[in-house]
Protein backbone atom coordinates (compact mmCIF):
# COMPACT_ATOMS: atom_id res chain seq x y z
CA UNK A 1 0.00 0.00 0.00
CA UNK A 2 1.11 3.61 0.45
CA UNK A 3 0.79 6.51 2.86
CA UNK A 4 -1.39 9.07 1.06
CA UNK A 5 -0.31 12.57 0.12
CA UNK A 6 -2.86 15.36 -0.35
CA UNK A 7 -5.06 14.62 -3.36
CA UNK A 8 -4.54 10.84 -3.22
CA UNK A 9 -7.09 8.32 -1.92
CA UNK A 10 -6.51 7.99 1.84
CA UNK A 11 -6.06 4.35 2.82
CA UNK A 12 -5.11 4.92 6.46
CA UNK A 13 -8.00 2.76 7.72
CA UNK A 14 -6.53 -0.13 5.73
CA UNK A 15 -3.07 0.58 7.14
CA UNK A 16 -4.34 0.51 10.70
CA UNK A 17 -6.07 -2.88 10.41
CA UNK A 18 -4.23 -5.29 8.06
CA UNK A 19 -4.85 -8.23 10.43
CA UNK A 20 -8.50 -8.16 9.41
CA UNK A 21 -7.40 -9.18 5.92
CA UNK A 22 -4.90 -11.81 7.10
CA UNK A 23 -2.24 -10.15 4.99
CA UNK A 24 1.17 -8.65 5.64
CA UNK A 25 1.09 -4.93 5.06
CA UNK A 26 4.03 -3.59 3.09
CA UNK A 27 4.85 0.04 2.42
CA UNK A 28 7.52 1.59 0.18
CA UNK A 29 10.64 3.28 1.45
CA UNK A 30 12.35 5.71 -0.92
CA UNK A 31 15.80 7.19 -1.06
CA UNK A 32 18.40 8.50 -3.52
CA UNK A 33 21.33 6.35 -4.61
CA UNK A 34 24.90 7.64 -4.36
CA UNK A 35 24.57 9.04 -7.90
CA UNK A 36 21.25 10.77 -7.10
CA UNK A 37 18.88 8.33 -8.80
CA UNK A 38 15.52 7.58 -7.11
CA UNK A 39 15.26 4.15 -5.47
CA UNK A 40 12.43 2.30 -3.72
CA UNK A 41 11.90 -0.96 -1.91
CA UNK A 42 9.10 -2.41 0.20
CA UNK A 43 9.17 -3.30 3.88
CA UNK A 44 6.74 -5.22 6.06
CA UNK A 45 4.92 -3.03 8.58
CA UNK A 46 3.80 -4.67 11.81
CA UNK A 47 3.04 -1.40 13.61
CA UNK A 48 2.15 1.90 11.88
CA UNK A 49 3.43 3.72 14.98
CA UNK A 50 6.96 2.74 13.85
CA UNK A 51 6.63 4.57 10.53
CA UNK A 52 9.11 7.40 10.08
CA UNK A 53 8.23 10.84 8.67
CA UNK A 54 9.34 11.49 5.09
CA UNK A 55 10.33 14.97 3.84
CA UNK A 56 7.33 15.00 1.42
CA UNK A 57 4.83 14.53 4.25
CA UNK A 58 4.02 10.83 4.04
CA UNK A 59 5.24 8.21 6.47
CA UNK A 60 7.38 5.24 5.52
CA UNK A 61 9.08 2.21 7.06
CA UNK A 62 12.41 2.69 8.77
CA UNK A 63 15.47 1.36 6.90
CA UNK A 64 16.02 -1.33 9.55
CA UNK A 65 12.51 -2.86 9.26
CA UNK A 66 12.71 -6.28 7.55
CA UNK A 67 11.83 -6.86 3.92
CA UNK A 68 8.90 -9.23 3.39
CA UNK A 69 9.43 -12.77 2.16
CA UNK A 70 7.47 -14.14 -0.77
CA UNK A 71 5.34 -12.51 -3.41
CA UNK A 72 3.34 -9.34 -3.12
CA UNK A 73 -0.22 -10.37 -4.03
CA UNK A 74 -1.91 -6.97 -4.30
CA UNK A 75 -0.26 -3.64 -5.02
CA UNK A 76 -2.17 -0.43 -4.30
CA UNK A 77 -0.61 2.44 -6.25
CA UNK A 78 -1.36 6.13 -5.65
CA UNK A 79 -2.11 8.38 -8.57
CA UNK A 80 -3.41 11.85 -9.22
CA UNK A 81 -5.02 10.80 -12.51
CA UNK A 82 -4.96 8.01 -15.07
CA UNK A 83 -5.71 8.08 -18.78
CA UNK A 84 -7.83 5.54 -20.64
CA UNK A 85 -4.69 3.51 -21.45
CA UNK A 86 -3.77 3.12 -17.77
CA UNK A 87 -0.88 5.60 -17.81
CA UNK A 88 -0.51 6.92 -14.28
CA UNK A 89 0.11 10.53 -13.32
CA UNK A 90 1.87 10.80 -9.97
CA UNK A 91 4.16 13.32 -8.32
CA UNK A 92 6.99 12.76 -10.80
CA UNK A 93 9.91 11.46 -8.75
CA UNK A 94 10.62 8.53 -11.09
CA UNK A 95 9.66 5.69 -8.76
Amino acid sequence: SYWALPGEPDLNALLEGPDAYRKTLCLPRTWRTADGQPAMDFHAVADVARLAPHPYGMREPRPDDPLPDGWIEVLLVPCLAMDRHGTRLGYGQGY
